[in-house]
């Protein structure tokens, strides 16, 4: 029973990474591999980003991204976002916040809060996003705040 069902599920996941890699994601394939969506969406080294939807319901969406410059800030005025980190550094703010993150961390954006991060070390910071509602690309509102500063430097003109 243990290797039909661990073949069953590596037909699956090729399957899915399949899909990912032409860019599909479907409610009716309800597990996404996180290694094969990252690996289907690697950083754009002109951007020092990748975010990509790999799945998507009538009330949720996820998104993965890999970053290795910043995540410039911004709010969602209709969404919120809850970000798990897998891998990586990044000094990050949200709302009037400033924190360093790294794997393992969990945490919610609500709806209207300022935020954004700044990747530092030597790994591309990486994780993934829930929204609520499913997100629509729309909804990102540029904030006027600067992107946080990675740990070690200072802004001009701070302590």
């Amino acid at each position: 029973m243990v290797a039909i069902t661990s073949s069953i599920r590596r037909g699956v996941r090729f399957g899915l990474a399949a899909a990912l890699l032409a860019g599909v994601a479907r409610a009716d394939d309800p597990v996404v591999h996180l290694d094969d969506a990252l690996a289907a969406h690697p950083v754009d080294p002109a951007r020092g980003a990748s975010v990509a939807e790999v799945l998507r319901g009538t009330q949720a969406s996820v998104n993965v991204w890999q970053i290795t410059g910043s995540m410039p800030s911004h709010l969602h005025r209709e969404h919120e976002e809850v970000i798990v980190v897998r891998s990586g550094r990044a000094r990050a703010q949200i709302g009037d916040q400033t924190v360093d993150l790294g794997p393992g961390d969990i945490f919610l954006v609500p709806k209207n809060t300022v935020h954004g991060a700044r990747a530092y070390g030597e790994e591309p910071f990486v994780g993934f996003s829930v929204f609520a509602p499913a997100f629509d690309g729309k909804d990102r509102v540029p904030a006027p705040a600067a992107s946080p500063t990675p740990a070690g430097e200072s802004r001009a003109g701070s302590r």
